[in-house]
């Protein structure tokens, strides 16, 4: 009889929980699963962060993987915390002088923006601007609105599409003190996802009239105008987004008018979307503005259709080493 042994010159390893991931090729037996397994590359991997301090949905995020900020969102009620993220443990910041829930969010931990998004009172066309301590005012949207993307730094953002009383395809773009208007998406859009810069943003899925439950619309701003970029794989809206116009990753999100979330996890490199590494929860809602890099993404909070929840992602990209159980049916 053929053995692994007779064919490769060693014995599977026993061991009682899994190694690190070592070299592809590796194969061994965990003895407390009960399971064969064995080592190969996949494209990405999603792990566990440490979770928030509060449950939340809908809110504002930016920053990078270990140095993020999220801010306002939904639970309950709308919102007014924000908290930091260090790589591992979330601690609580200044508090947003008005509580808002579907708004944007740009910059980085210790320089970001909420927009717009939804107070108690109203849609709200209201812009605040965060030091790493406290939010003070800035320059109001042209029109209130809620439900869009964003890109950018807190001195030199963009936010596009949303809802003001309907869906809108506008773009403004904030330097510092005030808004001005851009140019018009080609198909107006909601609770799309955004990414890039100013003058070379990309805005990702969302939900338009045609098409509530999700769109795989694409499209690329050049500063001036907004032009066609490659379709996603999964058609959806309320995803997240974080990335270059050239290299942007898009994750979670509802793939329906139910709300069905998806742990769908997408790498684009300025023309084409390729589908990666799963999360490891579906969900949708999470942080507008996301946080990181296509290779070293954030995925805050969100819905997995049972209400807000506290959980953190951490994706690292490229090829990666992970451990997975071999089937014998």
């Amino acid at each position: 009889m053929t053995t692994y042994k007779g064919i490769n010159g060693y014995a599977v390893q026993t061991v009682a929980s899994d190694p690190s991931p070592g070299d592809p090729g590796q194969v061994f037996y965990n003895t407390t699963a009960k399971s064969f397994e064995y080592t190969t590359l996949q494209q990405g991997a999603w792990a566990t962060g440490g979770n928030l301090n509060n449950l939340r949905s809908r809110l504002g995020g930016c920053g990078t993987q270990t140095t993020a900020a999220a801010f306002g969102g939904e639970a309950g009620g709308k919102q007014i915390l924000t908290e930091e993220y260090d790589g591992s443990t979330w601690t609580a910041g200044g508090n947003l002088p008005v509580a808002k829930q579907n708004l944007a969010g740009a910059g980085t931990q210790t320089s970001a923006l909420a927009i717009g998004g939804e107070t108690p009172a109203a849609v709200s066309n209201t812009t605040q601007e965060y030091d790493g301590t406290s939010w003070t005012a800035g320059g109001n949207l042209p029109v209130a609105k809620a439900y869009m993307a964003s890109a950018g730094t807190q001195t030199v953002a963009l936010s596009f599409g949303g809802y003001t009383t309907v869906v809108v395809n506008t773009t403004e773009e904030y330097d510092g003190t005030s808004w001005t208007a851009g140019g018009n998406l080609a198909t107006a859009r909601n609770t799309l996802s955004g990414a890039g810069t100013q003058t070379s943003a990309l805005g990702m899925g969302g939900s338009s009239v045609a098409s509530p439950g999700g769109t795989n619309i694409t499209e690329e701003y050049d500063g001036t105008s907004w032009t066609a970029g490659g379709n996603l794989n999964t058609a959806r809206f309320f995803a997240g987004g974080v990335g270059l116009q050239t290299s942007a990753l898009i994750f979670g999100g509802a793939t329906d008018v139910s709300n069905t979330p998806t742990a769908a996890t997408e790498s684009y490199n300025g023309s084409t979307w390729t589908s990666v590494a799963n999360m490891n929860s579906a969900r949708y809602a999470v942080a507008t503005g996301g946080a990181g890099t296509q290779t070293s993404a954030l995925a805050i909070a969100g819905e997995t259709g049972a209400g807000a929840n506290a959980l953190t992602e951490e994706f690292t990209g490229g090829p990666v080493n992970v451990n997975k159980t071999i089937s014998f049916s």
